[in-house]
């Protein structure tokens, strides 16, 4: 565990194994709010669904890696608020 608290080791969803990876990809979400983007990204990531979310304040990023075409794939996807006070 790292002594920085920005660290991938400290963020909530550290439990991502680290591996070397061939490929990174970074997605950012983006649109007006309550349009189903944490929605969307909580399905993928998490395998869940809830029609009742809290809004997102700022940013909030999700790691996973994943095996394709023989490549270790990176993805980090950024979940972003979609309401300007954020």
């Amino acid at each position: 565990m790292s002594d920085n608290p920005y660290s991938e080791d400290n963020l909530p969803n550290a439990k991502v194994k680290k591996v070397k990876a061939d490929v990174q990809v970074k997605l950012i979400t983006i649109g007006n709010s309550a349009v189903g983007k944490t929605a969307l990204i909580l399905r993928y990531f998490d395998e869940v669904f809830s029609h009742n979310s809290a809004p997102t304040m700022g940013v909030v990023t999700k790691f996973t890696n994943k095996k394709i075409l023989d490549k270790n794939v990176r993805l980090q996807m950024f979940d972003t608020a979609g309401q300007e006070k954020f």
